[in-house]
């Protein structure tokens, strides 16, 4: 996982081309002023998820983590926080399922929170646990920005 301002994103361009079009996606336009939906980057290989989603309290939710995408997460507005944990810590719930990129797992994690121009990075052997309530359950809206493996150089 890494966890870092914007600002710092030309640092992280050294991790593929996919990283850097994901990057100047996120730093060329007002996501907060963006309609949710899917934004195609390059095709199936990078495309951006604006989303409204609700967050629920942590033990509601399962650790995931995805074999085929990297993630780049950044919450737009309201209040989530994140889990990270490595893979080794926790407990598979669900097997890896290559329809929706995801197998699923419980355990503790690390808190981190990617507000306010901060974003993090989830590679596949990151677990981590999205959506999850500051306080009391409410609304976000964040970007996902999906980058096929292909893209990234670990």
């Amino acid at each position: 996982m890494i966890l870092d301002t914007l600002e710092n994103a030309p640092s992280y361009y050294g991790l593929g081309c996919g990283v850097r079009k994901a990057f100047e996606f996120l730093l060329s336009r007002d996501l907060c002023a963006l309609n949710d939906g899917r934004y195609e980057i390059d095709g199936e290989r990078i495309y951006a998820l604006i989303q409204t989603v609700s967050t629920k309290k942590s033990d509601l939710l399962d650790f995931e983590n995805h074999g085929r995408f990297v993630d780049i997460q950044m919450t737009l507005s309201g209040d989530e926080v994140m889990e990270w944990a490595p893979l080794e810590n926790l407990v598979k719930v669900r097997a890896y399922d290559v329809g929706d990129d995801c197998a699923l797992w419980r355990g503790e994690g690390q808190t981190v929170r990617a507000t306010d121009g901060i974003f993090a990075i989830f590679l596949p052997t990151d677990a981590h646990k999205p959506c999850v309530a500051q306080g009391e359950p409410g609304q976000v809206r964040k970007v996902v920005v999906k980058i096929s493996v292909e893209e990234v150089t670990e």
